[in-house]
């Protein structure tokens, strides 16, 4: 099977796995042409954010992703919530 669709299902694999467990998670590092297509496949991590960061200059492989839940995701639970009231 072709790497870049192994990577591109990884990269889903790895941001549905932050998603569901609500933890963050990281990529290793990946050479130019993986970020390629992490960046290419962007538009289906939508539901979670993920940036790219790390490494150093005189690396080839220069960056991890780090996959965590979005900010902006809907929360399920009905707001406002009311707390239990204690009768004394």
């Amino acid at each position: 099977m072709d790497e870049e669709i192994l990577l591109k299902r990884r990269l889903i694999d790895t941001a549905n796995k932050a998603y569901r467990q609500n933890i963050y998670t990281y990529t290793n590092f990946l050479s130019m042409s993986e970020l390629d297509t992490y960046y290419r496949t962007l538009p289906e991590l939508s539901f979670i954010h993920s940036e790219a960061f790390g490494g150093s200059a005189s690396c080839e492989r220069q960056s991890r992703i780090r996959l965590t839940v979005s900010k902006s995701r809907p929360c399920s639970a009905n707001l406002p919530m009311t707390l239990p009231t204690a009768i004394f």
